[in-house]
């Protein structure tokens, strides 16, 4: 906190300074009169008030970060650092949410199940109660018609009593028939004794006649009592069959909650499981995690150090090239892609690099390649096989450029790679590569100024579009095409000077121009392909 506060009234203080030192230059230049790039005065005193405050600006943040390192950490690895512990925030979350959501789905699930087990131990239940139910009334039944039965049984003993005693009265009855015909016959005078027997014959059939309707009531009541018991025996073999359909019913239910109860414990047993394979995922995340962070922490310490040094050589510099004929056979290609590496070998030994472990000052990094199938890692003789088949099929000329990868300082061995170009014509002899029209009224340091700007600018940018093959200086991380020595650029600016006024120079290539040339001109230049031609312009036509 208290470097951020003083940081911040650094700010403070260097803002102030800013405002008050970039005033008094404007107003300075601003009573000087000067005109730079053919501004206005007025222009040109704002012109240099913004460039003074940038550049202080500019070295305003350059002295916080040396004097407060913390800031400088801040400034350079802040931004990576927080989009690293998002990341890593970010996965954990997601793991832990997935974790949440397997364990809810499985304690969900667990529920279900039980659920359903509730649900069928009530159901069995119920059928119990409803197969209890009937059996009691398939007892009551039973016993209902046991019950019907006797007393059918009864009735049908009353009936044959009776109808014994019918045929005993009948057979009194004929006896005295024919005793009272005896009696007749013998005493037809005795009238009292006729009229007794005539009296007793009119009670038996009377009685004859009551055991007759007795016999036909027991008889339908026989035949009633017959068919309530075939009622109860179908309504007897229905129940049965109820009963063994229930039953067969409860054993699949039952067979079917074993089953549910068996799958339950199955699923509980892989719930644990998945979680204990959680929890070691976690663990293992949590170690990764460990590990991710000291690797930045020796990352951020390495790049620090790395930092801290006096670098030589920049990143993407040009150490050498080599340009090979199409088709050319690979026991050649080879033997130029060595050359390369050794020319490049030699220009790094120059800046005091160091040696690798193989031999050389430079080094080809070993190259991780992720396949369908596996992960491959390239050294420098892969790298090298790799090029060699490409050269040899290719149909053109290729140029190979020895290019740095990184930031090397003194001591260290120089890493880089091989890049390939198609050579080909970019400007055939005679081609306009680029034109400008110079002020030569100005001064010769104005006039100098403009043929360098024409040469950074217009050259290059035309060159670069053509096709030319870009080459960055090591030392300073430039770009090198059109960047011409001191006396040719002297020399272009004295002719615009002797010539006067408005003149237009242009860019003409002497020769013919590939696109693995470097643009050359002047006296003693080697492989000089560049010339410039001068005339009067009647106007400026561009700034």
């Amino acid at each position: 906190m208290l470097w951020t506060i003083l940081s911040l009234l650094l700010m403070a203080v260097m803002g102030g300074f800013i405002s008050y030192f970039g005033d008094l230059q404007g107003r300075r230049w601003g009573k000087k009169r000067v005109s730079l790039f053919g501004l206005r005065p007025k222009h040109t005193a704002i012109l240099i008030t913004s460039f003074t405050g940038s550049i202080i600006t500019v070295l305003s943040v350059a002295v916080l970060m040396i004097v407060v390192r913390p800031v400088s950490d801040i400034i350079l690895h802040g931004e990576q650092a927080i989009r690293d512990a998002k990341l890593l925030a970010i996965d954990q979350d997601t793991k832990r949410k997935e974790y949440e959501v397997r364990i809810s789905a499985d304690k969900a699930e667990a529920a279900s199940r039980q659920k359903e087990s509730v649900a069928l131990k009530s159901e069995i239940e119920l059928k119990k109660e409803e197969l209890a139910k009937r059996n009691i009334d398939i007892r009551h039944n039973i016993s209902e018609n046991m019950k019907l039965q006797k007393k059918m049984h009864r009735s049908l003993a009353e009936l044959k009593i009776n109808q014994a005693e019918l045929a005993k009265n009948g057979v009194m009855l004929k006896s005295r028939v024919k005793e009272y015909n005896q009696q007749t016959n013998y005493f037809a005078g005795a009238s009292e004794r006729n009229k007794q027997l005539s009296r007793e014959i009119v009670l038996n059939e009377k009685k004859n006649k009551d055991l007759a309707a007795q016999s036909l009531a027991l008889s339908e009541k026989i035949a009633k009592l017959q068919t309530s018991n075939a009622d109860l025996q179908k309504s007897y073999d229905d129940t049965l069959k109820n009963y063994n359909r229930i039953s067969s019913d409860f054993s699949g239910l039952q067979s079917v909650y074993n089953r549910s109860l068996d799958e339950y414990k199955e699923e509980q047993d892989k719930a644990k499981r998945d979680k204990e394979a959680l929890k070691l995922e976690i663990a293992d995340l949590t170690a990764q995690r460990a590990r991710l962070s000291d690797d930045q922490r020796s990352l951020a310490q390495s790049y620090l150090e790395r930092l801290h040094k006096r670098y030589n050589l920049l990143a993407e510099g040009e150490l050498a090239r080599v340009t090979i004929e199409s088709h050319s056979r690979p026991e050649a290609v080879r033997s130029r892609l060595v050359w390369l590496l050794n020319m490049a070998s030699a220009k790094a030994n120059a800046y005091r690099a160091s040696l690798a472990d193989n031999g050389r000052y430079v080094y080809i990094a070993t190259k991780r390649v992720v396949t369908a199938s596996s992960v491959e890692f390239k050294d420098e003789d892969a790298s090298l096989n790799a090029n060699i088949e490409n050269i040899t099929a290719s149909d053109t000329p290729v140029v190979v450029v020895a290019q740095t990868t990184s930031n090397t300082a003194p001591g260290e061995p120089v890493q880089i790679e091989l890049q390939s170009y198609v050579s080909q014509t970019v400007f055939r002899k005679g081609n306009v590569i680029a034109s400008r029209v110079i002020d030569a009224r100005g001064s010769i340091e104005q006039v100098i100024d403009s043929v360098s700007t024409f040469l950074k600018v217009d050259v290059r940018q035309s060159a670069v579009k053509s096709g030319t093959i870009p080459s960055v200086n090591p030392d300073t991380g430039e770009l090198m095409i059109g960047a011409l020595g001191l006396a040719p650029i002297l020399s272009l600016a004295d002719r615009i000077k002797r010539t006067g006024g408005f003149v237009r120079v242009n860019a003409v290539a002497s020769a013919e121009i590939t696109s693995a040339d470097q643009l050359s001109s002047g006296t003693g230049a080697p492989n000089q392909n560049m010339r410039f031609e001068l005339k009067r312009a009647p106007q400026i036509q561009e700034p």
